[in-house]
């Protein structure tokens, strides 16, 4: 397990060299993230299965980005300590930062397992944080469904964004879910009250003031 989770940040290590051509209107977005055929190979060889991987460019200066995992429990929210917050430091001359984050739950490999890995990692050409939580297991879901964020999207300032979905449920039957409803307390409640377990991976940027 120790070698594995060194690998995986080796892996971090090497995402943080990569750097994309950027368009003035992709400014303070977010996207899914364009993996080369290596990285791919990298994250197969480290045991990481669908992550979400996400292209990160800002040019709001005195901002901070948070991360964080919310999970819920049969429509009940549920609380744990898996929040981020990450300051965002300028240098000279400096016009857009540019970062990849990656959201990761770890599938379960041993039967009776009382907790299941979950890490969150922010990464730019300077290195990278990485935080990792653990989550009780649930009993017996059958089913499960993912669901990302398809297409470049806006990052508003203090508004709340779900890049990612995991649905669980005992009897299997999940309806695929549209990303882009998920805009309001009231959607994410209605969704998470039809099945067993939901976790929904967010994004924000605030102004630091």
């Amino acid at each position: 397990m120790i070698k594995r989770f060194a690998s995986i940040a080796l892996l971090l290590l090497l995402l943080t060299s990569c750097s994309q051509k950027i368009q003035k209107q992709d400014l303070n977005i977010i996207k899914p993230a364009h993996l080369t055929k290596k990285e791919v190979s990298l994250l197969d060889a480290v045991g990481v299965e669908q992550p979400f991987i996400f292209d990160i460019v800002l040019n709001q200066k005195n901002s901070h980005l948070e991360y964080w995992v919310e999970y819920y429990e049969r429509g009940i929210k549920q609380e744990a300590s898996s929040r981020g917050s990450s300051t965002i430091v300028w240098k000279d001359n400096e016009k857009k930062k540019e970062y990849k984050i990656i959201f990761y739950k770890e599938p379960l490999s041993e039967k009776n397992k009382k907790t299941e890995k979950f890490f969150i990692s922010l990464i730019d050409n300077d290195g990278y944080t990485k935080m990792d939580f653990e989550l009780p297991v649930p009993n017996k879901n059958t089913g499960s469904l993912t669901e990302t964020l398809q297409e470049r999207t806006h990052l508003k300032d203090g508004k709340t964004l779900t890049v990612g979905i995991i649905i669980e449920s005992k009897n299997g039957k999940i309806i695929t879910p549209d990303i882009s409803w998920y805009s309001s307390k009231e959607e994410i409640n209605n969704v998470a009250k039809k099945y067993d377990r939901v976790y929904f991976f967010n994004v924000k940027l605030n102004s630091t003031h």
